[in-house]
């Protein structure tokens, strides 16, 4: 499972070169590991390691008030140069997501998505005034960099795609 996995990692000498908030991310959801550690015998030798994690039907959630990224797919690389996906899939707020993330050699994780969000999961996420007044779905994209204070970045959508009946000037 993914929360196997990370409890590998954070008892073993790999924590070193991760993110600690990845440490305390929830995750559930099945993964196979396939990891090659080559550790030196000599006084102080060396380790090096390469893996790649492979998700399936994985739950994520970062933090409370962030919406979990569910049903999430692909390939994650790791070594001491960093971690990366080139192709992550999920779904986010209704709709699908696809990703990347890259955190070359202990920066922080750099994630770039796009995907399509609806109306009615916007609203049980955040419940805004008058959200029952809001219909449809709307694509959007984002490019966050998660720290170990704090996740920061942007997330833009043109909203085309929704349709409001709520009074002028909405």
């Amino acid at each position: 499972s993914v929360a196997a996995f990370l409890g590998y990692v954070e008892a073993s000498p790999l924590a070193a070169g991760l993110d600690s908030q990845v440490l305390r991310w929830h995750t559930e959801g099945s993964a196979d590991l396939a990891l090659r550690l080559d550790i030196g015998l000599a006084a102080g030798g060396a380790a090096n390691y390469r893996g790649h994690l492979s998700l399936s039907d994985s739950r994520l959630q970062i933090a409370p008030e962030v919406p979990a990224l569910t049903e999430i797919a692909g390939e994650v690389s790791f070594d001491r140069a960093g971690i990366r996906s080139e192709r992550l899939t999920a779904q986010l707020l209704g709709g699908p997501v696809l990703a990347r993330l890259a955190a070359p050699g202990g920066a922080p994780i750099r994630l770039e998505a796009n995907g399509t969000a609806l109306a009615a999961a916007l609203a049980g996420q955040f419940g805004w005034a008058g959200s029952d007044r809001i219909t449809g779905r709307t694509e959007w994209n984002a490019s966050l960099e998660m720290g170990p204070q704090a996740v920061v970045g942007r997330v833009e959508s043109g909203l085309q795609g929704l349709d409001s009946t709520l009074p002028e000037p909405f």
